[in-house]
């Protein structure tokens, strides 16, 4: 048990330090309306888990009519990069929600794994308002629509480009480290 819960953990941890995991819709600029279907869509780069879980919460600090989080989908491929979210007609309207991805892992489900993204603050409408146009095509947060996901966080100048690399480079090393670790933790149980 303890092993499986120290290999989990390393697992996670090398896991999220190299993803690159991004919600494009919802955000502020695309609503979700309750008793209806919303297409939750994201992208991705780098090392990610095969399947995510998605759950939804408030960020308003004085919301008492919802609380925790609310799961959306158990688990769905990342690969599939949308899922089609079905707002139950009872889901409370209002402002700055947010959707979490997490890792689905095998092992123990006691505890969350950290996030691997966090989608923009977004509205949830009441049943009946017009769904908003679809904007699978462009993300408010990058320059253009063709970014691939490698860029989605940066901008189109080079020395953006050159930092992420950097970034990426650092957080590869980072996750060669952290699975040294996790070797001579492993070997020291034995």
């Amino acid at each position: 048990m303890r092993l499986n819960l120290i290999a989990t953990f390393i697992t996670t941890l090398a896991a999220s330090a190299v993803a690159d995991f991004k919600f494009l819709q919802p955000n502020s600029q695309f609503y979700a309306v309750a008793n209806a279907t919303t297409t939750i869509t994201w992208d991705y780069s780098g090392d990610v888990p095969q399947a995510i879980s998605i759950r939804l919460s408030n960020k308003t600090p004085s919301n008492t009519t919802f609380v925790g989080e609310q799961g959306i989908v158990a688990s769905v491929p990342v690969s599939n990069k949308k899922y089609d979210w079905a707002v139950p007609a009872s889901q409370p309207i209002g402002d700055n929600w947010i959707l979490n991805a997490y890792p689905v892992v095998a092992a123990d489900n006691s505890t969350t794994p950290p996030s691997l993204g966090v989608s923009d603050a977004f509205s949830i409408k009441p049943a009946g308002t017009e769904p908003p146009k679809d904007t699978t095509s462009t993300s408010p947060s990058s320059p253009s629509s063709t970014s691939s996901p490698s860029s989605s966080n940066s901008t189109s100048n080079g020395g953006d480009n050159k930092s992420a690399g950097t970034r990426e480079s650092a957080v590869k090393s980072l996750s060669f480290v952290v699975g040294i670790i996790g070797i001579t933790l492993l070997n020291n149980l034995f």
